[in-house]
């Protein structure tokens, strides 16, 4: 690396940026992906667990028997 120029070393200090910054870029747009996945699973969780909840409680209160 010695042998090289000064405008050698200052592009390959700009390409590592650029890949350092692709590579975030990847990884952030991975994680997202991955964060919305979770997310979907557990608002369909929630989602049929409150629906049955409230489906009780209805029964409940017309004094139906057996859901």
């Amino acid at each position: 690396m010695r042998n090289l120029g000064i405008k050698t070393k200052i592009w390959f200090s700009i390409a590592i940026f650029a890949v350092g910054y692709v590579a975030l870029l990847v990884l952030l747009q991975w994680t997202a992906s991955e964060n919305q996945t979770h997310m979907k699973l557990a608002s369909g969780s929630l989602f049929s667990g409150g629906s049955e909840c409230a489906r009780s409680r209805s029964c409940v209160s017309e004094g139906k028997q057996g859901l």
